[in-house]
């Protein structure tokens, strides 16, 4: 299955789930990249019979690879990859926030700055209902700090804030940036205050992922709802993509 913007309703989350009869169900919110997002489910035989896999992944050729640096796994720098489209064409968060944050994380990993599309404040609404992108803020204003101090902390700890308040992250990078970066609040911010509250937020972060499971750059997890414990989704917030029977080696679709 392929999905781009245009069924993405503007300021909304959309997550896809994927349920079998009986199984809790797992979820992943879907970031709309311009370019397009592909999602591939197929069956995978398990002691227990067969299983459904999951696989979320982008169209376009270099954003696949953008995505695969924000796991570490281009340390010398996507310019060295072969093939690799220009981030400066790719970096228009007025035109494509997704790409632009997965750009953002990649930037982190290689330990670069990040670009002032994340300074603060932002110029693009689209970041503004999205985790991931004050994660990203956070990290920026430590980065470009001239120098250690507590109110310096303190911006990152209302930003690091601010994107626990708006939800999971998207990507799995950012989650692994969010620990590291209030784990150094708690062990090295000049303030107290600071210190303590970044202790609490790092026990609500590392909760809250508990149920996450990697699925390459981007997040997956259970859902713990009654409602959903069943694979029954909520049809006043769900709509039905495709439904059918697994069997070994095979998925019948029905719908």
């Amino acid at each position: 299955m392929e999905f781009n913007q245009s069924i993405a309703p503007v300021g909304e989350k959309v997550r896809i789930s994927l349920s079998v009869e009986t199984e809790r169900v797992w979820q992943i919110y879907l970031p709309f990249f311009s370019s397009g997002l592909r999602a591939t489910i197929w069956s995978a035989v398990a002691d227990f019979g067969p299983e459904l896999t999951l696989q979320v992944s982008a169209v376009d050729p270099s954003l696949s690879l953008v995505l695969a640096s924000t796991l570490g796994s281009y340390p010398s720098g996507m310019e060295t990859v072969s093939g690799f489209r220009g981030r400066e064409t790719m970096f228009q968060p007025q035109k494509d926030p997704w790409a632009a944050i997965a750009v953002g994380l990649s930037a982190v990993r290689a330990g670069e700055r990040l670009d002032d599309a994340f300074a603060t404040p932002w110029l693009w609404s689209a970041f503004d209902n999205v985790s991931d992108a004050y994660v990203l803020w956070a990290w920026a204003i430590a980065a470009k700090a001239e120098k250690p101090s507590s109110q310096i902390d303190e911006r990152c700890l209302q930003a690091l804030k601010k994107a626990r308040k708006l939800g999971r992250p998207y990507f799995s990078a950012t989650g692994e940036i969010i620990g590291e970066t209030l784990n150094a609040l708690a062990l090295s911010s000049t303030s107290a205050d600071v210190r303590s509250q970044a202790k609490s937020e790092a026990r609500i972060w590392s909760n809250r992922g508990r149920a996450k499971i990697r699925n390459g750059p981007f997040y997956s997890w259970e859902r713990s709802a009654d409602n959903l414990r069943s694979g029954i989704l909520p049809s006043e917030t769900y709509s039905v993509v495709v439904s059918g029977h697994v069997t070994t080696n095979r998925i019948d679709v029905a719908s």
